[in-house]
C-alpha cells in the first residue's frame, strides 16, 4: 500500500510512538508489546491489520494479532479517533484482535474504533490493567472477550457482530 509505514510484527525494542503523520500503519504480522515497553499511539492514526499472519504464530496462527504484555497508550478524541481495522476487507474475524496479555501493566484505549477482528479487545490480564472508553467496536465476531481480570468500560457502542461480551473462564480458575 502506497503511503503506509509497513509493520512486519515481531515485538517491539524499543519504546515506540505511532503518529498520524506516518498514517496508516500496515501490521502484517503478530505485534506485541513486550513487559517493560510502550506502544503510544496518537490521535487520527489508522491502523490495518492485513489477513492471514506473516508470522505465524501467537493465539492464533491464521490471523494476525496485538498482543500487550507491556503498556498500550491508545488515546483518540472524538474528533480523530484511532481506528483498528482488517486491510481490505470489512468481514468479520479478519484479523485477530487486540489481547491484554497476562503481564500487561496498562491497557488504555480511549476513543478508539476496532473493527473486522475475530475478538475485538481479549483480557487475559489479572487486576485494573485494561480500561476501555468513548470507543466503537463494530464487525467484530465477539467485541470483548473477557478472561480475567477488573476491566473499567465506559461509553461504548458494539454493534453487527455475533456477541457482544463474553465473559469466560478459564480451566482451574
Amino acid at each position: 500500500m502506497a503511503g503506509a509505514t509497513t509493520v512486519a510484527g515481531g515485538l517491539l525494542t524499543v519504546d515506540t510512538v505511532w503518529t498520524a503523520a506516518n498514517s496508516p500503519y500496515l501490521v502484517q504480522g503478530d505485534l506485541t508489546v513486550p513487559s517493560g515497553k510502550t506502544l503510544t499511539i496518537q490521535a487520527g492514526v489508522e491502523v490495518q491489520l492485513v489477513q492471514g499472519d506473516s508470522q505465524n504464530a501467537g493465539l492464533d496462527t491464521a490471523r494476525t494479532e496485538l498482543t500487550i504484555n507491556g503498556t498500550l497508550l491508545a488515546q483518540g478524541s472524538a474528533a480523530s479517533p484511532i481506528v483498528f481495522h482488517a486491510a481490505g476487507s470489512t468481514a468479520s474475524s479478519v484479523w485477530y484482535g487486540m489481547v491484554a496479555g497476562a503481564t500487561a501493566s496498562s491497557v488504555v484505549l480511549t476513543h478508539v474504533d476496532i473493527e473486522n477482528a475475530l475478538r475485538g479487545v481479549e483480557n487475559d490480564a489479572p487486576g485494573s490493567v485494561l480500561a476501555l472508553s468513548s470507543s466503537l467496536l463494530k464487525y467484530n465476531y465477539f467485541a470483548l472477550w473477557l478472561q480475567n481480570g477488573n476491566i473499567t468500560l465506559d461509553s461504548l457502542l458494539i454493534s453487527n457482530g455475533f456477541a457482544g461480551v463474553q465473559a469466560v473462564t478459564q480451566a482451574g480458575g
